[in-house]
């Protein structure tokens, strides 16, 4: 039987072998979210798929199965990406109906307690999660300048591996996936995170995933809380491994 480290390591390799899933560079079909700018969830559902069926549909076609309308020649800084609410008939989970997700919708419907992160560490611990975060919290790359503006570990710290590197322009909502957990035994517990906020013109480094340490994942998993939201996760509801 498979094991939980056997399984994160079954994920890396996915990630690590496919780092065209990013939001940005992908190319033709992602018109409806202004070139991938809007297309963070698209991107997480994208992967999902992906490892799921061995296709990668574009944006435009996660668009599609999601109902999203096209944000498309709306003003620069205008448009929005896809939305968590609508429950069961909502965008997010027509995607998931659409190409067979085994993962449910959680809505905590409060702060960020030990019985919610348990929760969502043991549904991790069957398959990556969807998180809805504030990328402000983001712990940074180390050395890294985007746009004149050096990053400083403010306010969630560096990346063990990998880490946020558009230190400016954006703080807003953003959907990542909660890839798997591990003991350290120097370090304590370990996460990996995948930020698909990578391969712009601008910034085209393309990782797989971060790694970052408990504390700094706990301030990201609860931070869309002070964005004035509830805490939003998709989460596996079997074990899920991807096609590779």
């Amino acid at each position: 039987m498979a094991t939980p480290i056997d399984n994160a390591k079954a994920w890396h390799a996915f990630l690590n072998s496919n780092p065209g899933l990013q939001q940005f560079g992908q190319g033709d079909g992602d018109t409806t979210t202004k070139n991938g700018s809007l297309g963070c969830t698209h991107t997480v559902l994208q992967t999902l798929v992906q490892a799921k069926t061995g296709d990668r549909p574009t944006q435009d076609e996660i668009s599609h199965a999601a109902g999203y309308p096209s944000q498309a020649g709306l003003p620069a800084g205008q448009g929005r990406g896809m939305t968590w609410s609508g429950g069961d008939n909502g965008e997010i989970m027509r995607v998931v109906h659409r190409y067979g997700l085994p993962y449910r919708l959680f809505f905590p419907g409060g702060p960020l307690t030990a019985a919610v992160w348990q929760t969502v560490k043991d549904a991790v611990s069957k398959g990556p999660a969807m998180i809805a975060v504030c990328y402000k919290y983001q712990p940074e790359k180390l050395n890294y300048t985007y746009r004149g503006v050096h990053s400083d570990g403010k306010p969630n710290g560096y990346a063990l591996v990998g880490g946020k590197t558009q230190l400016t322009g954006f703080d807003g909502a953003h959907a990542e996936l909660w890839v798997d957990y591990f003991k350290h035994t120097q370090l304590g517990w370990i996460h990996h995170v995948k930020d698909p906020n990578h391969g712009s013109g601008i910034r085209p480094e393309k990782p797989g995933y971060d790694r970052i340490r408990d504390a700094q994942m706990k301030r990201l998993v609860g931070s869309y809380r002070l964005m004035g939201r509830k805490l939003a996760f998709l989460l596996p509801t079997t074990t899920f491994l991807p096609r590779n």
